[in-house]
């Protein structure tokens, strides 16, 4: 596009949601490695929990982001296998599609929120009111240890809450 309208002194840039896509496809891949994802009953099934407000457990949907986290079940849910749900995690997570962390409760404000795996030790400090703690059961709900939850990465994630996938799927 650049070279077809430079003759006019005209610049072309790429908008937020184009950046959206290219980091989409990267991540994925290519083009058809995507598209073949998006075009999957349980690829579609996935990245739509991520945009989902539901609250099973399987699928956490925080106020605070306004984001839905999966656990490793809710990707069993759509791929009907666990050492495919795991596979795929392992896969996207090497790709940088998912990030792995827990969702926490803080004792001191009351926020549950999700935290990346790379910002805990023993303890964790509080997005909200900054409380370092250490996270012991209380900080989370059941079972009696904490599960993963995963969170899709912002540029796929608002690759997806933009409805960029629609033309990927043509």
């Amino acid at each position: 596009f650049q070279e077809y309208f430079e003759y006019i002194n005209a610049s072309v840039r790429i908008s937020d949601k184009g950046k959206y896509f290219n980091d989409t496809i990267i991540k994925f891949g290519n083009l058809d490695l995507l598209a073949e994802f998006i075009k999957s009953k349980s690829g579609a099934g996935i990245l739509s929990k991520f945009l989902s407000k539901e609250k099973s457990g399987k699928v956490v949907h925080l106020k605070n982001t306004q984001r839905s986290y999966l656990s490793l079940e809710a990707f069993c849910d759509s791929l009907g296998n666990e050492n495919a749900a795991a596979d795929l995690v392992d896969d996207f997570i090497g790709k940088g599609i998912l990030e792995r962390g827990y969702i926490l409760h803080c004792k001191n404000c009351n926020l549950s929120s999700w935290y990346n795996l790379r910002e805990l030790t023993t303890d964790f400090t509080c997005d909200r009111c900054s409380f370092r703690q250490q996270f012991t059961r209380k900080h989370w709900k059941k079972p009696i240890e904490p599960h993963w939850y995963y969170k899709l990465a912002e540029t796929t994630y608002q690759f997806c809450h933009h409805n960029s996938d629609l033309p990927v799927r043509i």
